[in-house]
């Protein structure tokens, strides 16, 4: 990395806020809880208690000089937002935010002005404001590390922020391909930004951990780590489709003449909800195949968004599902619940043509075959083993068991270019211990009739 050595240097606050500093599309919004930001306000009120001439530290802050000059927050970003509203609450400044309501849609970043300001209004003396927020811009510094090179600025972005939390992968992820847009008109880059946004942080984590990560681990008959995580970043980084004839490789080249090619073009666009729902699902699987290859930028976005709808969908068809819903719950079944699900969407991006939105597994003829073979697979791990854990699960995604001479399931469907591949696999029931989860175990053996 090419670190400015004049810039790294400690800077107080009042120094760093007066900085144009910019915000990049790609950080996630603003975060802390309550208790974070009151972790940072009782530090600084302790300390200037103690000792009002000395000097504080509040750890460091990376910025990221463009070439157009401008000054990109990479890491710190949540501090020094806290920061900035605590020296605008001290010195009175009247906020658009003050008038905000607070309800269970408002952004968290007016929560914590809110409580800011409540707590300067009741803890701090009028008479010690003034005195306290010259204490926070003169003697409250940071450590300032300023570069010129965004790739390596881009691996600070895993660094803890102060008392808060690292970025996930997925946000990672997020920062790439938003670079790889390129010169995307700006309401595009934005739409984009709010759709990823929109999704609970959580359940893009579970894709991606839970399924996207697993799947592209198995698939190609290797064992998977219990989570997705940044050592493995470069699984979804895909090929860069601004690189051009002059630098891509033939295969890179014919991805992306197949993916953009004609009608398929059209799925490239899909971010959008609403566009994903006027398009035909069988098509939109063709378009994003969960084991080729990404097309980085907005490819990603419309892959992700497509994919985490089907998986939600197969999600509600099991809990829907009145005799196989009560083992979709708790810690004893999580593994195996997350294996079909997996084994599932795997099978049904690569071989069904149908609307899962309106399939119905219990009579779907193109369908119900898949469901209840995997869910036997799955399932059938439950009651071969005392104890399910993740060694044991990712062997028997792994394992060649089937008789297909393969390395295990996943790398058969990744092979495979017919679902009826999956009717020849020897999937049965593994021999039952007595009185080992009766209810399964009848369960299992009626669907592994109603199969034969």
């Amino acid at each position: 990395m090419t670190i400015k050595v004049d810039d790294l240097k400690p800077v107080t606050v009042g120094e760093l806020l007066a900085q144009d500093l910019r915000i990049p599309l790609y950080q996630r919004p603003y975060r802390w809880r309550l208790e974070t930001a009151q972790a940072l306000l009782n530090d600084i009120w302790g300390a200037w208690r103690q000792d009002r001439a000395s000097q504080y530290a509040l750890g460091s802050v990376i910025l990221y000089t463009a070439p157009n000059g401008e000054r990109h927050v990479v890491d710190g970003q949540q501090r020094l937002l806290s920061l900035q509203l605590l020296v605008k609450r001290l010195r009175g400044d009247r906020s658009s935010l003050d008038d905000v309501t607070i309800d269970e849609q408002t952004p968290q970043i007016v929560r914590v002005h809110h409580h800011m300001r409540a707590w300067v209004n009741t803890a701090i003396p009028a008479g010690d404001r003034a005195d306290l927020l010259s204490f926070i811009q003169e003697n409250c510094a940071l450590v300032q590390v300023v570069t010129d090179d965004e790739d390596e600025a881009f691996r600070f972005f895993d660094s803890q922020n102060f008392r808060g939390k690292p970025l996930k992968p997925h946000d990672l992820l997020k920062a790439h391909h938003l670079r790889a847009l390129g010169r995307v008109r700006p309401v595009v880059r934005t739409t984009i930004v709010q759709e990823w946004e929109s999704v609970d942080d959580y359940e893009l984590e579970h894709l991606f951990s839970r399924y996207l990560y697993r799947i592209a681990k198995w698939s190609r008959g290797r064992p998977a780590s219990r989570d997705f995580g940044i050592e493995e970043l470069g699984l979804f980084k895909g090929i860069d489709a601004g690189s051009g004839s002059t630098t891509s490789t033939p295969a890179q080249g014919y991805h992306l003449s197949v993916q953009r090619s004609g009608a398929a073009a059209l799925g490239s666009a899909a971010f959008v909800p609403s566009v994903r729902a006027l398009l035909d699902p069988a098509a939109l699987r063709a378009r994003f195949q969960v084991d080729a290859p990404i097309i980085a930028g907005s490819d990603f976005f419309a892959r992700v968004g497509f994919l985490m709808e089907e998986q939600r969908t197969l999600q509600k068809l099991l809990n829907e599902q009145e005799s196989r819903s009560q083992f979709t719950r708790g810690a004893r079944h999580r593994y195996v619940t997350e294996l079909f699900l997996a084994a599932m969407l795997y099978w049904t991006n690569k071989f069904y043509r149908g609307d899962l939105a309106t399939a119905d597994p219990e009579s779907d003829p193109d369908l119900k075959p898949a469901w209840d073979r995997l869910f036997i697979w799955a399932y059938g791990l439950r009651l071969e083993r005392l104890r399910v854990t993740w060694q044991s699960v990712n062997l028997h995604a792994t394992r060649d068991s089937l008789g297909d001479g393969k390395e295990g399931l996943f790398a058969t469907l990744h092979e495979s270019l017919s679902g009826d591949e999956l009717n020849r696999l020897l999937i049965s029931l593994p021999p039952i211990p007595v009185d080992r989860d009766k209810e399964l175990s009848q369960l299992l053996r009626k669907i592994e009739g109603s199969a034969a």
